[in-house]
């Protein structure tokens, strides 16, 4: 049985404190992109959430892993920035870890192989909307609302798939009992912070 670990990210804006969660799935079995749903027998993609190197805060974006053994695939994010605000787009890219701005890639569940091919997956994260322009100079534009970056536009990518039936990713109610935090990461900037943990069940469950 492969480990399986869940991955939580916490939001917490600077001026309303308040706090959005969102839990992965977090599973490493054999390396391999393509993998079989036991439910419905079909293809599936696994999906990462990928975080490389960004100013001021890391960047986050979709991973979909299409290719084996190159382990290539397809990368969904936002760019630009939010003094101006920022666009979606899609591109091809071999495996993220072999890059020089890369940090992590952690899966978050799987897409189903056909679903993909159509546009579907493409068709749903364009669907959430880009980050706008939130500063004109130093002064906020919209004081009374969050601040949204490509962290808060990923967490809301994968709210919308998995609502739309997806993403493949187990109910937060399940990542609450036996577990163990493994490893924490705490990005922060004035105006928001973002804090990540990562849970791992006990060696029993996976036995």
């Amino acid at each position: 049985m492969p480990n399986v670990n869940f991955l939580k990210l916490y939001f917490r804006d600077h001026d309303t404190k308040d706090i959005r969660s969102t839990v992965f799935r977090t599973q490493y079995s054999d390396a391999t992109s393509l993998a079989t749903n036991s439910s419905s027998g079909t293809m599936s993609y696994s999906a990462y959430l990928l975080i490389t190197i960004g100013l001021p805060r890391d960047h986050h974006s979709l991973f979909i892993q299409t290719s084996f053994p190159s382990r290539s695939g397809y990368i969904y994010q936002v760019s630009g920035n939010i003094q101006t605000g920022m666009f979606f787009n899609q591109k091809s890219a071999p495996l993220p870890s072999e890059e020089s701005d890369f940090i992590s890639m952690t899966q978050i569940g799987s897409v189903r192989a056909d679903e993909f091919e159509i546009g579907t997956v493409r068709d749903v994260v364009e669907s959430v909307g880009v980050p706008k322009k939130q500063f004109d100079g130093s002064e906020r534009l919209f004081p009374q609302e969050p601040l949204r970056r490509c962290q808060e536009w990923m967490t809301e990518v994968v709210e919308k798939l998995s609502e739309e039936g997806i993403l493949e990713r187990p109910h937060a109610s399940q990542c609450v009992e036996n577990e163990t935090i493994v490893a924490t990461i705490i990005v922060g900037i004035a105006e928001a912070t973002v804090s990540i943990f990562t849970y791992e069940f006990p060696s029993s469950v996976h036995s």
